[in-house]
């Protein structure tokens, strides 16, 4: 009697989930699809044409490739290359000790240490780049005019940021707190009983790390040195502010020239060019990163019953020196420079501490213009809107698909993983100039308008967010769904009875991570700003080029401390989560 009451039903559900699941396919395929590939093939488009496509259609041309024969194309590549893999090692020479002290030995305050490099996250590229500036600029620099004054040192040391290897640096101070998110889960996994191993076989600990536990975390140290790599490619604001000598540009900030000239109109057609170079040099390092992922099941070394996490227990010596470690690269990623932005902040006119008149005159001034300006207002009140739509269209999106691509195992699906992770070999500022010339191509009433900002925030961020919503999705076994379907709940009643609030706590700590890296964006928000939809990152460009160092400061100080907040909110909910 059970059998044939409910033979049927599952008959007649099968069919209907089986469509549904198809249109859901579609529907992002489609909704995807149009988001990578309209900005990509415009891109195309304008580095094949005479002339660019706001001029109307024109004629296949090699013309706009003649850029590749001036002297200059070759100083920006290697410009690029240089600074891209300087910033990479700097910033693996930072974050991989730290990493390895934090999560392998017995040091002392921890979670401490780990919160405060986090909160790294919180200082945006273009304010740090700014604050080193501040700090290591051979002019007004604080650090250089202090090390100036004291005998013999300054005659043997010549500090000066604002050069390659200061972009470089200031670029790997950017890359710590996100090579060590990375990396140290990595090393949390690894068991204890391979390093107790070693010792039994005599080996020192130092030959261990170098020998044991470094091949093993070698596929995500590699996958972080890449993913940076490919981000410093795109990062525009940290060449433009600490490389603005001559013979400092580098592709993002040549495209960036390309598409706002201080005289006459902007040649899509060469920025064109620009973006494909650029694009070519991020798929490289994307194939290079999936090769790595696709080695990495040889160094799985973790197992449910097996797995014990082994402390190594450190000197006094050795404590004192880990100790002193972590502080300074807490030191140079977050306290010098936020320092520098709160006094600069409260100078009617910047001056060096190493002045005597610097703290003479100190007052709120600049805080209070923020406060009585009308155009501040209105930039904060479009940035919160900018932030919580696009943090939360993104989850959103990210769900969907992470759900698709780790359910449902089909071509379709395995396309639309592809799609999904593309945006990420696409440099930031390039994506910015692309969606940028899209829509003031395209019979949409967007170009400008706060819409458009959404878009671009959703198509750059997408593949970060899905990795993430892949990851919690995948710790939620099947069985818990077909439970509820067979119960003979519906699709979305089994998503917000089951599925929802089991992926609550990591939806809500990746939206708190956009919600940050939206807010303090500086890339796309320069290219795509307008007077309706200026944000804080527009904002604080302009006051770059205006050299308003206070307001400038001030804002920064402002937005550092809210995503401090933000950051530490977002570490305590991934800590619950794990």
């Amino acid at each position: 009697m059970v059998t044939e009451t409910h033979a049927p039903v599952r008959q007649r559900v099968a069919p209907r989930r089986g469509a549904a699941r198809k249109y859901s396919i579609a529907a992002a395929l489609i909704l995807v699809g149009y988001l990578i590939l309209s900005p990509l093939l415009q891109v195309v488009v304008n580095a094949f044409s005479d002339r660019p496509l706001y001029q109307g259609v024109g004629h296949f041309s090699l013309e706009p490739w003649t850029l590749l024969s001036e002297p200059g194309t070759w100083t920006l590549l290697t410009n690029t290359v240089a600074f891209a893999f300087g910033a990479v090692c700097m910033g693996l020479v930072l974050s991989l000790p730290a990493a390895w002290i934090l999560e392998r030995t017995d040091i002392a305050g921890r979670r401490v240490w780990r919160s405060l490099i986090l909160c790294g996250l919180g200082m945006a590229p273009g304010v740090t780049a700014l604050a080193w500036t501040l700090l290591g600029s051979g002019t007004i620099g604080a650090i250089t005019l202090t090390v100036e004054r004291i005998p013999i040192l300054g005659d043997l040391v010549d500090i000066n940021i604002t050069t390659l290897f200061g972009m470089a640096f200031v670029g790997g101070i950017i890359a710590v707190p996100t090579m060590y998110t990375l990396i140290a889960p990595n090393l949390r996994r690894v068991s204890g009983d391979l390093e107790e191993a070693s010792y039994v076989c005599k080996a020192s600990r130092l030959r261990t790390a170098r020998k044991i536990i470094l091949p093993l975390v070698q596929p995500a140290v590699l996958g972080a040195v890449i993913m940076m790599a490919i981000i410093m490619l795109g990062t525009f604001d940290i060449p433009a502010i600490v490389g603005s000598a001559p013979g400092l540009q580098v592709f993002s900030s040549r495209l960036y020239a390309e598409m706002t000239p201080q005289i006459g109109l902007p040649n899509h057609n060469r920025a064109a060019v620009i973006g494909l170079l650029m694009l070519i040099l991020a798929a490289a390092l994307i194939v290079l990163y999936t090769r790595a992922n696709g080695k990495s099941t040889r160094y799985a070394v973790v197992s449910a019953r097996s797995f014990r996490l082994t402390r190594t227990a450190l000197s006094r010596r050795w404590t004192a020196i880990a100790q002193l470690y972590l502080a300074v690269v807490v030191t140079i990623a977050l306290v010098l420079p936020m320092a520098i932005l709160v006094l600069a902040s409260l100078q009617p006119f910047y001056q060096p501490p190493a002045d005597s008149a610097a703290f003479s005159n100190l007052s709120l001034d600049a805080y209070a213009q923020l406060l009585d300006a009308r155009n501040v207002r209105r930039m904060v009140t479009n940035t919160v809107l900018v932030t919580l739509l696009s943090a939360t269209l993104t989850m959103f999106v990210a769900v969907g698909v992470g759900w698709l691509v780790t359910r449902i195992q089909r071509p379709s699906t395995s396309l639309l993983a592809v799609l999904a992770f593309a945006p990420i070999a696409i440099p930031g500022v390039l994506l910015g100039a692309a969606i940028y010339m899209t829509y003031l191509y395209l019979p949409l009433p967007i170009s400008g308008s706060i819409t458009i900002m959404v878009i671009a925030y959703l198509t750059n961020y997408l593949p970060f967010s899905m990795i993430a919503m892949r990851s919690g999705i995948a710790q939620m076994h099947p069985s818990l769904e077909e439970a509820s379907l067979m119960s003979g709940a519906t699709g979305a009643k089994t998503f917000l009875r089951v599925t929802g609030p089991l992926l609550m706590p990591a939806f809500m700590a990746g939206w708190i991570w956009l919600v940050a890296h939206v807010m303090r964006d500086m890339n796309i928000a320069p290219v795509l700003a307008s007077p309706e939809n200026q944000t804080i990152g527009a904002f604080l460009w302009q006051r770059i080029q205006d050299g308003n160092i206070q307001q400038f400061s001030a804002l920064s100080v402002c937005m550092v401390t809210v995503l401090l907040a933000l950051i530490l909110t977002w570490q305590r909910m991934s800590r619950e989560e794990g």
